[in-house]
């Protein structure tokens, strides 16, 4: 198949590939020469060949082993078993380095990589147990080359580099002093992260001018989707040190210098326990809001950073944060109002409340990106924080003036914001999801929400997809007889069984629609608000950052929720193996009968083909496309990397398990879709697509072609490689490929 070369889609940075983290072993030395370049992730993909993707152990770089090697994630066991030539290389990555900086790495035999660190499963648990040499973090043995396994009696690795920029480094350079903070700030953060936990992984804190860039790096990559601090008004001294540790982890992931994926997720984990022995300390820290919000960030931290140990402790952790924040005193509403007080007393006074306010809304935020993303459901309800007042004005929030801030006010009245319920109900309203005005008409209540309450709007419809994907899946899917058996009774026994959810989900006296129909048709809602509200209308300048990012997230999500009201996400993780190698046929069987037959009409619809698999298909194409041909869209974290993941995996699962009359009516779709979008990318991914879908010779060794689309996603994956998260998945689908 002819093929247009990999278009490199740049993340604006000021580094270029010869500085960059995960550069080569020589390629150490920054140069000031790239200033102002844009980089990707670019170099950790193979160019493209014909037959690339038959070997999946040929898809990446060494430079892409390096990045991952920090995050201590085996690549490939297979590769180790069967790449003799590569044993060595593939083994050091892995982590095989000495205690101390200055040491060299061992030379190990093929013997030793294949009989010390790989411990077949079976073996007990019990650290005592296992006989190894020394691993990276959470990588003592084959069980965690498994995609979605962990085995906690993993040994750490210490630290074996410092991280340090020299003068002349761009983002030396470059830094904004703005947050800078003093030397004796800078010590009571390294005291707070001496050791306190026996067994804690060795950490060697960078200098006072590294941490400072890497504090720069917060506020210049990360507040736009975690704007709680108060800038104008925010002192980085008096931040406790527990907090300031959270802000620069965060940084040293986005300045990609080398060794700081390790150096990140060592630090997560010395903060997260010194954190939790002052918690255990003083009871009252769990009502403090900067603690709370030090908290929320390590478990962010923990979810993405690619290392399984870490997502598995802020999974616990989810829990912990959410209590806090429903014990955290109601934020004061009406402090603009108060008289009697300089403007300025009623400025600060309000940022300290609306902090508390934004605090809730942000672990609201990560307790939502686990139905949204993981498949997993939320602990916090609609029902929880429908009194919540929603996040104030973003141009308010952004002032730096008291008196121009004042002014904002006035113009938008003395009301407080509104409750969380009202804005919710209001923008969903499935009415006007009927209407066919291009303008309709919208509550004056919701004139002035801000991006970041829309978007929590929308993760509420997540969560509510979820829920009815949930429960669909387990009353059809458990049992494919229902499904794959048309006759009247079965559909009648499929009807009821919707009708039973839908009374659950939407509680309604009048005659229930459908539970999903009634998810899309409030997302249809949100949307039709959503694309009047910001068309045409001027973003100020200090609030320009937000907007963009809860947009670009937004519109991501929407496609999320797509996938979860037309297929099974539980049978997509299964069938790339997360249930076991017995899951997999399993899955991939019930994936195969709702393309077949659709996933929410597959009891009581013959069409032929059915409409919603098609759609499903082209949505998931055209959002994979989108995300990928706009750098804006792919620093939309974590979405942007699990938008990727799941609708490329979706194509694959149509591609691996629709039968030759649906793939030939896919083909002739993509062609519809190739024709009318014309989207950067469209035509290489329809091209990809086209290709997988075709018919192979059946005596070919490598018929199998959807492992071309698998390819695909791994190294779209790799360039999204801020976050370890991506990397990690690009692994995954890499040893799927090798099943």
């Amino acid at each position: 198949m002819n093929k247009t070369p990999r278009t490199s889609h740049a993340a604006s940075s000021v580094l270029s590939p010869s500085c960059v983290a995960f550069s080569r072993p020589q390629d150490t030395t920054a140069t000031t020469s790239v200033l102002g370049a844009n980089v990707d992730f670019s170099y950790f993909v193979q160019h493209w060949q014909d037959s690339l993707w038959v070997d999946s152990s040929q898809w990446f770089t060494p430079d892409f082993y390096d990045a991952v090697r920090e995050t201590s994630h085996i690549s490939d066991p297979f590769i180790l078993q069967d790449d003799s030539m590569s044993l060595s290389a593939h083994w050091n990555w892995l982590g095989q380095y000495p205690a101390t900086p200055g040491s060299s790495a061992p030379q190990l035999t093929t013997n030793d990589v294949q009989v010390a660190p790989l411990v077949p499963a079976e073996i007990s648990d019990g650290p005592e147990s296992i006989s190894r040499v020394n691993s990276p973090p959470n990588v003592p043995s084959r069980e965690d080359g498994v995609a979605f396994a962990w085995n906690p009696s993993s040994k750490s690795l210490c630290q074996t580099h410092s991280i340090s920029i020299n003068e002349s480094h761009p983002l030396m350079i470059l830094h904004n002093p703005q947050f800078d903070i003093i030397e004796s700030t800078w010590i009571r953060v390294q005291e707070f992260l001496e050791l306190e936990t026996p067994g804690s992984e060795n950490l060697i804190p960078p200098s006072l001018a590294v941490a400072n860039v890497f504090l720069g790096l917060f506020f210049d990559c990360f507040y736009e989707q975690s704007p709680v601090l108060h800038l104008p008004t925010l002192s980085v001294d008096h931040l406790p040190a527990s907090l300031l540790s959270a802000m620069i982890i965060i940084g040293a992931t986005y300045s990609r210098i080398r060794h700081t994926r390790r150096f990140s997720i060592l630090m997560l984990n010395r903060a997260r326990q010194n954190l939790q022995v002052l918690i255990e300390a003083d009871k009252s820290l769990t009502r403090h809001p900067e603690t709370i919000y030090a908290s929320s960030l390590l478990v962010y931290t923990g979810l993405w950073c690619g290392n399984k140990g870490a997502f598995e402790t802020a999974e616990a952790s989810r829990g912990s944060l959410v209590t806090y924040v429903r014990r955290l005193f109601q934020p004061k509403s009406k402090v603009a109002d108060a008289a009697g007080i300089h403007v300025e007393d009623r400025w600060r006074a309000w940022a300290k409340s609306e902090f508390k306010r934004r605090l809730r809304w942000y672990v609201f935020m990560i307790d939502s990106q686990f139905p949204a993303i993981l498949n997993m459901r939320s602990m916090m309800s609609l029902a929880e924080v429908s009194r919540w007042e929603c996040p104030g004005d973003d141009a308010a929030w952004c002032t730096t003036s008291p008196l121009t801030w004042e002014a904002l006010v006035k113009s938008l009245g003395s009301s407080p914001a509104p409750e969380f319920g009202v804005v919710y109900k209001a923008l969903t309203n499935n009415r006007r999801a009927q209407s066919t005005s291009l303008t309709p008409s919208v509550p004056v209540i919701t004139d002035n929400i801000s991006p970041w309450t829309q978007f929590l709007v929308l993760s509420s419809l997540a969560s509510q997809a979820l829920d009815w994907s949930h429960d669909w899946s387990v009353q059809v899917g458990s049992d494919l007889g229902i499904v794959q058996d048309m006759n009247s009774d079965c559909r009648q026994e499929g009807l009821r069984i919707r009708d039973n959810i839908i009374g659950k989900a939407c509680c309604l006296s009048v005659i229930p629609a459908k539970a999903d129909a009634f998810t899309s048709a409030s997302l249809k809602s949100w949307e039709c608000y959503y694309g009047t509200k910001h068309s045409g209308n001027p973003i100020s300048d200090g609030a320009q950052s937000l907007v963009l990012y809860f947009q670009k997230a937004s519109q991501i999500l929407r496609g999320l929720i797509n996938i979860q009201l037309h297929t099974c996400v539980a049978d997509l993780q299964d069938a790339l193996g997360k249930g076991g190698a017995n899951a997999v046929d399993e899955s991939l069987g019930r994936l195969r009968i709702y393309f077949t037959n659709g996933y929410t009409s597959c009891v009581d619809s013959h069409q032929e083909p059915p409409f919603e698999s098609l759609d499903a298909f082209a949505k998931s194409v055209i959002e994979t496309t989108s995300i990928m041909s706009n750098p804006t869209l792919q620093s939309a974290t974590p979405y942007s990397i699990f938008g990727v993941f799941l609708n490329h995996v979706l194509q694959w699962a149509f591609l691996k398990s629709s039968p030759e009359t649906l793939k030939s009516h896919l083909r002739r779709h993509l062609q519809d879709i190739a024709f009318s979008y014309h989207g950067q990318g469209i035509s290489e991914l329809t091209g990809i697509l086209d290709f997988g879908l075709s018919s192979a010779d059946p005596t070919a060794i490598n018929r199998d072609r959807s492992h071309l689309v698998l390819m695909q996603a791994a190294q779209n994956l790799a360039l999204l490689g801020t976050w370890g998260a991506s990397l990690n998945l690009a692994l995954l689908l890499q040893l799927r490929a090798k099943t």
